[in-house]
C-alpha cells in the first residue's frame, strides 16, 4: 500500500500532463481515465483490506478524517444532482466529480497507507522528496524551453506551459526552512542547503506571479510562525535564506539568458512590477483584474442556494445568460467556486482538509514526541497553510493533482496523529510531563 502511495505521489508531481498523463489514458464512454485514476481506484480498493489494521491499542478514527470526507461525500451528491438539475455540460460534472472524489479518496488512502509510526517517519520524506522532485522537473522543462527559445522566436510567454504537477518545490524549501529555524536537522546540512537551493530556483522559474507570492508566504510561515525557537534565531534564519534565494536566482537568471539569448531579466522584471500597486506596466495586466469578474459572478450564484451552490459546472452554464464575463476567469478562487458549485459542504469540506492540516501539523510539532511526528506534523501544516492562502489566488486543490497531494497529505497527518495520540494514551498515569517533555528540549535529528 505504502509503495502505491509512493508511486501516486511521485508520478503526481512530475509526470507532463501533454507527453504522459495524456498520452497513455483511454476512454469509458466519453471520460477519459488516466495513470492517476487507476492507481487511485486501486489503492481504495487495498484500503478496504485495511481498515481494521491497528497496531496501538486505543487507536481511535480521526474526527478530523470523519468531517472532511463526510462533507466532500456530501458535496458529490448535491454537486453532480445539481450540475444536472441545471443541464449543465455533462463532462463538466463529470471532471468536478472526478476532483471532488480524488480529494475524499486520496484522504482516505493517506489514512490507511501507514499503521506505524516508523512508516510515518518514511512518509515524511517521501513527501519532502516528491516537493524536491517536483523543483527538478520544473527546471527540465525549463532546459527544454530554453532550446526553443533559443532555435525559434517563440514568445517568452512559453515559460508559462508548464504542464507538470506538484508545487515546484514550495513545500520542501518551506520545509528546510523550517528545520533550520527550529535546529532540526532531518538531512546532513550540505545536502540541506543544497536542496533548499534546488528549490529555491524551482519556485520562482515559472513567470506565475502568485506562485512568486505564496513561496515567500511559505518560508516567513515556516521560519516565523511554525518553527517553535529563539525569535532572534528564527530572524536570522530568514534572512539568511532570503539572501541565499535572492543569490541563486540572481545566478538562475543570468545563466538562463544566456542559454536561450532572451532579455528574461527584464521580463521577470515586468511580471515582478505588476504586482505592485500604482505601477503600471504596458506589457502585463495586474494579476487580480483577470479574477475579481470570476470570483464575483460566483459569489452571485451562491446567493441563490446559499446552501448546496448551483451545481458543478453551473458558472459555465449561465455564462450564455450574462455578458461581459470572462469565463477564463471562473474556478480561479477556489473558496467562491465550491460555495457556487458545492455551497457549504463542498466550501467546508475543502477548508476542514486544509485547516486540519494547519492544525494538527503546528500541534505535533509543537509536541516534539520524535522525528516522525514532527516531520509529517511540519510538512502538514506547511501545505496546509500555502493551500488555504494559495486557493484565494488560483485554481489548486478544485483540479484533480493538487487535489492528490493535499489529500494523502491530510490522510497521512491524520493517522499519524492517531498513532501518536494512542501512545501518549498508553503512558497516562506513568508520567507527569507535559507537553513537549517526551523528549529532551535540545535534541538533534540526526
Amino acid at each position: 500500500m505504502f509503495i502505491l502511495v509512493a508511486l501516486l505521489l511521485l508520478i503526481d508531481y512530475t509526470a507532463d500532463k501533454e507527453k504522459f498523463l495524456f498520452a497513455y489514458r483511454f476512454n469509458i464512454g466519453s471520460l477519459p481515465i488516466n495513470i492517476l485514476d487507476v492507481l487511485i481506484a486501486l489503492a481504495c480498493v487495498i484500503g478496504l483490506f485495511r481498515i481494521s489494521r491497528r497496531d496501538y491499542p486505543g487507536e481511535k478514527l480521526n474526527a478530523g478524517f470523519k468531517w472532511a470526507v463526510g462533507l466532500l461525500s456530501a458535496a458529490l451528491l448535491t454537486g453532480s444532482v445539481g450540475g444536472m438539475v441545471h443541464h449543465t455540460d455533462l463532462r463538466e460534472v463529470a471532471d468536478m466529480t472526478r476532483n471532488v472524489g480524488t480529494l475524499a479518496a486520496c484522504i482516505y488512502i493517506g489514512y490507511f497507507s501507514i499503521s506505524t509510526l516508523q512508516q510515518a517517519r518514511w512518509a515524511g520524506y517521501l513527501l519532502v522528496i516528491s516537493s524536491v522532485c517536483s523543483a527538478v522537473f520544473v527546471l527540465l522543462f525549463m532546459r527544454e524551453t530554453a532550446e526553443t527559445l533559443k532555435s525559434t522566436a517563440a514568445n517568452i510567454n512559453e515559460l508559462r506551459s508548464v504542464d507538470r504537477g506538484g508545487d515546484a518545490g514550495v513545500a520542501a524549501a518551506a520545509f528546510l526552512a523550517f528545520s533550520a529555524a527550529a535546529g532540526l536537522r532531518f538531512f546532513p546540512r550540505i545536502i540541506g542547503i543544497g536542496l533548499f537551493a534546488l528549490c529555491a530556483v524551482g519556485m520562482f522559474a515559472m513567470p506565475h506571479r502568485s506562485a512568486w507570492i505564496i513561496a515567500v508566504i511559505a518560508l516567513l510561515f515556516a521560519t516565523l510562525f511554525l518553527a517553535k525557537a529563539r525569535f532572534g534565531r528564527r530572524l536570522a534564519v530568514t534572512v539568511g535564506l532570503m539572501l541565499l534565494t535572492a543569490v541563486v536566482l540572481a545566478v538562475g537568471l543570468t545563466v538562463y539568458a544566456n542559454l536561450t539569448g532572451r532579455n528574461i531579466q527584464e521580463y521577470f522584471g515586468v511580471r515582478l512590477r505588476s504586482m505592485l500597486p500604482g505601477v503600471e506596466e504596458r506589457k502585463d495586466n495586474k494579476p487580480w483584474e483577470t479574477r475579481l469578474p470570476g470570483l464575483t459572478r460566483e459569489l452571485e450564484i451562491w446567493t441563490g442556494n446559499p446552501l448546496t451552490g448551483g451545481g458543478f459546472g453551473i458558472q459555465l452554464a449561465t455564462e450564455k445568460q450574462s455578458t461581459g464575463i470572462n469565463g477564463t476567469g471562473y474556478r480561479h478562487n477556489v473558496w467562491t467556486a465550491a460555495l457556487a458549485e458545492g455551497g457549504l459542504p463542498l466550501f467546508l469540506g475543502y477548508f476542514i482538509t486544509c485547516w486540519v492540516c494547519v492544525s494538527l501539523g503546528n500541534k505535533l510539532v509543537r509536541l516534539r514526541m520524535d522525528q516522525a511526528t514532527v516531520m509529517v506534523g511540519a510538512f502538514a501544516a506547511i501545505h496546509g497553510f500555502v493551500s488555504i492562502i494559495y486557493a484565494g489566488m488560483t485554481m489548486t486543490f478544485n483540479q484533480q493533482r493538487p487535489a492528490i497531494g493535499l489529500g494523502l497529505v491530510c490522510g497521512l497527518l491524520l493517522r499519524t496523529w492517531d498513532m501518536q495520540s494512542a501512545v501518549v494514551r498508553s503512558y497516562e498515569g506513568y508520567t507527569d510531563a507535559e507537553d513537549g517533555a517526551m523528549i529532551l528540549p535540545e535534541v538533534r535529528y540526526a
